[in-house]
């Protein structure tokens, strides 16, 4: 039952394999994402918008939830004593897919956080999470690709697909700046600037200047800052301007952030945020200082994504770098760039920041994620540095992991690869197809056979009734014919009936045998056509019994058995080295592990071919006894 019986078994490494996954739409398609966003107030109730609100609330209640996870996760850390400034042992992003699929993010393209400040004279705080595509979890469960489901197998067994795929990074750069410097890319700190308004701010053209220049449609300046070599503010595409600085609105107030919102044309990937710091009761002094942060999206061709399925749900997690190099992306097509910008995301990352209340600030909303955010911000350590601080994530780690659910919903039914390899001129198909991807596949199902070590000893005991099964099918391949079982009730009963009494049963008749009597042995004999039971020659403790006055005389032996010379070959040696032994352990009684007897040696054999002892009367009693067989042997039923 140990050997048969179904149990889990893990198969113990990846099998390379190669799977499909569906497609539709390319990678953070804006109008994609709204239709799937499932809401009551359909496209003919709200035209314009009923699928961004739906969205902004997907974001909100995702993004919330994400962030909350991530900064629970920092508490215990810091409850362990397991602060650090080194990015590669701090939380990892976090996220959920589904409701039930955990995603655990990687950091990348880690920095050295205070050598990057001293260069900068200012505290930079650059960081890069990638995610895992979000396809991966359809393709697992396609029934195309094959692979048995958790719940298949009455939910206990699991699997983890690996896939070469490439995975969506979340880039976000920020960087402290004081009052001064912010000049010129804050509108309202330029002279004959307007009052700005929720409303009058996505006007356009707003403010003329002498001095300064706005370009609203782009919310985007020529003016020049202490950071553009920083921020990549390079100002040489005149015709799209997309890499010319934002402009915000105003300085928000202490604790606050607002958003470059006003930038309709498309082209641009990032989006931006101004936060301002403030003054905390553990005597930090943040007024003044206010951090500016850039965030966009890429696709990365240096990850692996993993799929756990289990029972009760899953997880996912995005192994880069060295983690699982063997298996990344750029291995399949090694054509590929090692990051590709992704420009449609920005549409996306302005509906997440409006969910999210990091625009609160336009109108001294004093959102309370914003507070908490600005807290976050960098400041000196005891050494004068600028580096992450052991015990507090920070801003740009935050707004990572705080916008993380946006590549997951981003990636939904997009491609495998990184670019759209589709005629169509907008990124979205009628019907889904099917693209194909690198992948392995490691499953724990269930196996039998000793899969496990406590099972694996049970295969010895296995392996012996084998042999003995061997043995007897060849014992009864060279004596054909039919056997009687002593051992059956019936065959049993007619033997001893038709046996003559023993005098080592005595007082046993009605009660059955007791105490010594268990250990006479018993031998069944033959007189001419007659079987009958008879006792050994020893009885209890080997002594040796004397001869009964009606014994006989030892029958004959049984005849050998009757095979050809050469018959047999190998099974007729096994029968004749099975047969021996048997005899050997027959001569000795069965006595396994039996203390050392003169009488050990003695062969072991009935009392009717024990000789007797001279003497005249045990003759006369002997040839009575031998006619009273001889009539047994005649006897014939009656029946």
């Amino acid at each position: 039952m140990a050997l048969v019986q179904p149990m889990l078994k893990d198969g113990g490494h990846f099998t390379p394999m190669v799977y499909a996954g569906r497609v539709k739409t390319g990678f953070a398609n804006v109008n994609y994402v709204k239709s799937i966003c499932e809401t009551p107030i359909t496209a003919t109730m709200d035209k314009e918008y009923s699928g961004s609100t739906c969205l902004q609330l997907e974001h909100a209640g995702q993004g919330y939830h994400n962030y909350q996870r991530y900064l629970s996760a920092w508490k215990s850390w810091n409850r362990f004593g397991n602060g650090t400034s080194d990015q590669h042992l701090r939380p990892p992003g976090f996220g959920l897919l589904h409701e039930n699929t955990t995603i655990t993010a990687q950091w990348i393209d880690i920095i050295d956080t205070a050598k990057e400040s001293k260069k900068y004279k200012r505290a930079v705080n650059r960081v890069s999470l990638a995610m895992p595509h979000a396809g991966v979890f359809s393709a697992a469960r396609s029934g195309e690709n094959d692979i048995m489901q958790p719940e298949e197998l009455n939910s206990e067994g699991t699997y983890s697909l690996r896939a070469s795929v490439p995975s969506p990074v979340l880039n976000v750069l920020c960087a402290n700046l004081n009052e001064n410097e912010l000049a010129p890319i804050v509108y309202n700190m330029w002279p004959n600037s307007e009052e700005v308004t929720m409303t009058n701010w996505n006007d356009d053209p707003l403010g003329k200047s002498p001095k300064y220049q706005l370009d609203a449609p782009n919310a985007t300046t020529k003016n020049n800052t202490v950071v553009d070599e920083l921020f990549g503010w390079t100002k040489n595409d005149d015709k799209m301007m997309l890499d010319y600085p934002p402009v915000f609105a105003k300085l928000p107030l202490a604790f606050n952030t607002i958003m470059n919102h006003t930038s309709h044309a498309w082209g641009r990937d990032s989006i931006y945020l101004l936060g301002a710091g403030g003054n905390m009761d553990d005597g930090t002094a943040q007024n003044g200082t206010y951090m500016v942060c850039k965030i966009h999206m890429t696709l990365t061709s240096k990850c692996t994504t993993q799929y756990n399925a289990t029972g009760s749900g899953g997880s996912m997690e995005a192994l880069c770098e060295d983690k699982d190099p063997h298996m990344a992306y750029i291995n399949s097509n090694s054509s590929e760039a090692e990051s590709v910008s992704m420009t449609d995301w920005r549409d996306i990352g302005f509906d997440w920041s409006n969910a999210m209340s990091l625009n609160a600030g336009l109108t001294d909303g004093a959102a309370s994620n914003a507070r908490l955010l600005t807290q976050l911000m960098l400041k000196e350590n005891d050494k004068g540095e600028f580096d992450l601080n052991p015990s507090l994530p920070s801003p740009a780690e935050a707004l990572a992991v705080m916008s993380g659910c946006t590549l997951l919903m981003s990636a939904i039914d997009s491609p495998y690869v990184m670019f759209w390899n589709y005629t169509t001129r907008v990124p979205l198909l009628d019907d889904y197809t099917r693209q194909y991807f690198n992948g392995s596949v490691k499953a724990q199902q269930y196996a039998s056979g000793g899969v496990d070590d406590v099972s694996k000893a049970w295969m010895l005991i296995l392996f012996l009734v084998f042999i003995m099964n061997i043995l007897v099918l060849a014992y009864f391949l060279f004596h054909k014919g039919l056997v009687t079982d002593f051992s059956e009730p019936p065959n049993l009963f007619a033997l001893a009936v038709n046996s003559p009494p023993s005098h080592l049963f005595a007082g046993s008749c009605g009660g059955g045998p007791g105490g010594k009597q268990y250990v006479v042995n018993w031998f069944v004999n033959s007189e001419g056509d007659h079987l009958y039971m008879e006792p050994g020659q020893k009885a209890a403790h080997g002594h040796v019994e004397h001869a009964h006055p009606h014994m006989l005389a030892p029958p004959p032996p049984p005849p050998p058995v009757n095979m050809k010379p050469g018959a047999g070959g190998f099974f007729a040696a096994v029968v004749a080295g099975a047969t021996n032994s048997f005899q050997r352990l027959r001569e000795r009684g069965l006595g396994f592990g039996a203390k050392e007897h003169p009488s050990r040696h003695q062969r072991l054999t009935p009392i009717s071919v024990h000789a007797p002892d001279r003497d005249v009367e045990l003759e006369d009693a002997a040839t009575k006894t031998q006619r009273d067989y001889h009539k047994l042997s005649k006897r014939t039923s009656v029946l």
